[in-house]
């Protein structure tokens, strides 16, 4: 790589720690509340540098390439707060069922991510940044986010086939209930939950 690029590519990463730091510092020190630096993106959506900082009177919005997004940002780990709460379910139809049949939720998928807290069984459940990635670089094809949970399906039945043989499934669905924080418990505000479809198996032929 030329200098000139090295040196663009330094000062960006400069320029986007700086960021970070700077909401470290307002958080624990300066305590602004109204000072906000991260980086937004929704799926099939612009990507923006969103600055909002005390003595400026509108935020500042910087439009950035996806790619920069996905490999600077990540899931948002570090410049974001969820104010919402999230559980995966696994419904499965069972073998011999018809394609408009009945779907059975399971019970103790859990055990097969041992140790794995909410947000990393979330994550092995969801591809997205994962394989927006991959396709936004070109390392993946664009339907490697489907091929990734295709495969992640027939390892999962394949494992639940032979843990239940008397109840085998044929096909899965994950779902992702997703409800707002509450102070007083977990589940305090479960019944305002949205249950999103994240990935069906197709109709087996």
């Amino acid at each position: 790589m030329k200098l000139l690029p090295r040196i663009a590519i330094s000062i960006f990463i400069a320029a986007f720690l700086y960021a970070e730091l700077f909401v470290v510092a307002a958080a624990c020190f300066l305590n602004l509340s109204n000072t906000l630096v991260c980086v937004e993106a929704n799926k099939h959506a612009p990507v923006y540098l969103h600055v909002a900082v005390p003595f400026m009177p509108v935020a500042l919005n910087v439009s950035l390439p996806e790619p920069i997004f996905l490999l600077f940002n990540g899931g948002g780990v570090f410049n974001a707060a969820a104010t919402f709460n999230l559980e995966m379910q696994i419904r499965a139809q069972l073998k011999g069922t018809s394609a408009d049949g009945r779907w059975i939720t399971l019970r103790g998928w859990e055990d097969y991510f041992p140790c794995a807290s909410r947000g990393e069984r979330w994550e092995r459940l969801t591809f997205d940044w994962h394989k927006t990635l991959g396709a936004q670089l070109g390392i993946l094809p664009n339907d490697a986010e489907r091929s990734a949970y295709e495969a992640l399906s027939e390892k999962f039945k394949k494992r639940w086939n032979t843990d239940h043989p008397d109840t085998p499934v044929e096909r899965i669905a994950i779902y992702m209930d997703a409800w707002p924080r509450g102070d007083e418990s977990y589940y305090q505000l479960f019944s305002k939950k949205q249950n999103i479809l994240v990935y069906r198996d197709a109709v087996v032929k």
